[in-house]
């Protein structure tokens, strides 16, 4: 089969196998254009479907069913096919799919509307990352360069823009300080073994030999090792369910006798609660498990603190199962737990500060209806049950330099949508300020954190990240410095450049043209961004980069040595997916 042209299509299907392009490995289709193609397919495609491989059975072509099961893509499945032009090709699943679109496997010269893709082998970066509804294969492939990457330029000025379905040398992209390409063993195998969100990156010796720890956070959740060459040293056993949701991995001396550990939480055991479990970070072996059996309320999350609750120099654990916190020591020993509440209240925001300065560290918790700020031992200091909704992030800082910390969090967050985010103070609760981030049309404040972005100020200001859809700063009084149209979501801040004025950080999710990742100075002037292409999709919760580290949603430090923020930072699909990488980005030299 050579030279067909096939266009001007549109169907819809209720099959869920997807559809085959397949020649034969010594017989190759050639040369197939497929334009003006718009085909809906069912969904219901599994992560298991994308690796499953075939058999050659030339005696059975060329009916698809040869396959007997569906195909690794749920719309287009390529076999064995020299040059395939595609353009105007819209393939879309009305259900949530866990399979890419398009899967390449032994295609060559492939043209996307008209942008030339190498072949990327099955398993590796795929540029078709939506699995669901809103997928649209045009979105930013026209960015794609023709070498491992370029320095563009877009109306914010210099971006870099790396292709993802050549790039081979990292450590020649400006920005890049390291690149790990996580790899799991068997991930096929586990279907839900693979998303990738919760990272740090440590200095193991105390003479700069850096370590990435990952948590798969999600079904059958594993943690991983890599060493400073991306070596996986240990991957930890299954333990069940979501590892704290958007907490943070804390790898550190948990006990003071010299040797880090790796502390994380399962949503729910064997045994029908949930769990904390600390592993030893040179083996990935458990050195002990605490069980909360009964106390697991599905879907709530679990976010953890990890501080200095009961004891200055040893570490305590608080963690929320459902709506109980608990806290316990470095051991794993029960200290105290408290009720929320009886209801059914979901939320995922949990965080510590020593907020009177006695060397103790509070703990503030927050879920739909109401937020909570204990003291280390359990004390309650005070209670806001005013709210409907959780919000999505907590921050404490001397916000208005007064001398006294105040706590930062979203009233009316979330799904509700409302605001206002309130500034208060942090051991009373009282309100001092509030930031009405509706009133500029900004829909959805999913992540914020305070700092002191501007020295012509008084004060400090409020950067602040929509759901993909923008990124704006406040001062502290809730007056707006500026805002853009960029596709933020997550944030956090550091010293970019090393001058002592800290640089907002944008982690953002979707089609990325403006930058998964930027870096935005206070008076709203873009110091660095950084595409990975193609990965074309508008849907949130797809091709999403997140800050790591175990405060790295709030603020980003120096862990080279070099008097600048080191941004620990992993990238893929936030959903499952195989595709995921680390990095420790930087200010570029020169």
């Amino acid at each position: 089969l050579h030279n067909v042209t096939i266009s001007d299509i549109k169907a819809s299907t209720d099959s869920d196998m997807g559809c085959a392009i397949a020649g034969l490995k010594d017989h190759p289709i050639e040369n197939l254009a497929l334009k003006n193609i718009n085909i809906s397919f069912p969904g219901g495609g599994k992560e298991g479907d994308r690796t499953r491989r075939f058999d050659e059975k030339p005696g059975n072509y060329p009916e698809c069913t040869m396959f007997t099961k569906r195909l690794p893509a749920f719309g287009l499945y390529c076999w064995h096919v020299e040059g395939l032009k595609l353009e105007n090709v819209e393939l879309t699943t009305r259900e949530p799919d866990e399979r890419t679109a398009i899967v390449l496997e032994d295609v060559s010269n492939v043209l996307i509307d008209g942008k030339r893709v190498d072949n990327p082998a099955l398993g590796d970066w795929r540029p078709f990352k939506e699995s669901s509804r809103g997928f649209d294969p045009r979105a930013n492939l026209d960015l794609v360069p023709n070498a491992e990457f370029e320095v563009g330029c877009d109306k914010h000025g210099p971006i870099v823009r790396v292709n993802m379905l050549k790039i081979k040398d990292w450590t020649a992209v400006p920005g890049v300080k390291k690149a790990w390409k996580a790899h799991y063993p068997a991930a096929s195998e586990d279907a839900e073994f693979s998303n990738l969100i919760l990272s740090e990156v440590v200095d193991v010796d105390g003479r700069g030999t850096l370590h990435a720890f990952a948590c798969i956070n999600w079904d059958q959740s594993r943690i991983a090792r890599y060493d400073d060459n991306g070596k996986c040293l240990w991957v930890s056993d299954k333990h069940l369910r979501r590892s704290g949701d958007e907490s943070r991995l804390p790898v550190l001396d948990l006990d003071g006798d010299g040797t880090l550990e790796v502390v994380s939480v399962s949503e729910y055991t064997s045994k029908g609660g949930g769990a904390i479990l600390c592993f030893d970070s040179e083996t990935g072996k458990l050195k002990w498990q605490k069980d909360f059996e009964g106390e697991y309320y599905k879907n709530l999350e679990s976010p953890m603190a990890v501080g200095h609750f009961s004891d200055r120099k040893k570490y305590d654990i608080a963690v929320r199962f459902g709506t109980v916190v608990y806290c316990m020591d470095a051991n794993g020993k029960a200290l105290w737990k408290y009720k929320l509440t009886d209801k059914y209240d979901y939320g995922h925001e949990m965080y510590w500060y020593d907020i009177d300065g006695d060397g103790l560290d509070e703990i503030f918790v927050n879920t739909n209806h109401k937020m909570t700020a204990f003291r280390g031992d359990g004390t309650i200091l005070w209670q806001d049950n005013t709210q409907q909704w959780h919000s999505d992030f907590i921050g404490c800082a001397d916000v208005d330099d007064d001398g006294r910390i105040e706590v930062m969090y979203d009233h009316e967050g979330c799904s509700h949508q409302k605001g206002p985010v309130y500034i208060a103070d942090a051991l009373t609760g009282n309100i001092e300020n509030k930031i009405d981030y509706r009133a500029i049309g900004f829909p959805h404040a999913q992540g914020a954190v305070v700092g002191k972005f501007r020295t012509d100020l008084p004060g400090m200001q409020v950067f602040m990240n929509s759901k993909g859809s923008g990124i704006c700063m406040f001062d502290y009084k809730g007056k707006l410095l500026w805002e853009k149209k960029v596709a933020g979501c997550l944030c956090a801040s550091g010293d970019w450049d090393g001058d002592g004025v800290l640089e907002a950080m944008a982690f953002g999710l979707g089609t990325n043209r403006e930058g998964i990742f930027s870096v935005w100075d206070g008076y709203g002037n873009r110091k660095y961004a950084i595409s990975f292409l193609p990965s074309p999709v508008h849907t949130p919760g797809i091709a999403h980069a997140g800050p790591g580290g175990r405060i790295g949603r709030l603020h980003q430090s120096d862990i080279t040595g070099d008097g600048k923020a080191d941004v620990v930072m992993s990238f893929g699909k936030w959903g499952n997916s195989v595709d995921q990488y680390l990095f420790i980005m930087g200010q570029p030299e020169g």
